[in-house]
């Protein structure tokens, strides 16, 4: 989970710590799905408008909800 005033700042604590679940995932023998993965926003309705967000998982984007 990442929080931020903007999306450029949730955007980069999601970069920093993806790496990290995903290599806790890896060590605990367990895998990611990432068909089924996706990145969903909670803000107010007015800021919610096409989020500017690029995040990818071993070279694959993820999909983000709004």
């Amino acid at each position: 989970m990442a929080t931020g005033s903007s999306t450029k700042q949730i955007e980069a604590k999601a970069k920093k710590e993806i790496p990290l679940h995903v290599d806790w995932l890896q060590t605990n023998r367990l895998s990611l799905n990432l068909k089924k993965t996706h990145i969903m926003l909670f803000g107010p309705n007015n800021k919610q408008n096409q989020p500017d967000i690029d995040i990818t998982i071993n070279d694959e984007k993820i999909y983000i909800a709004v």
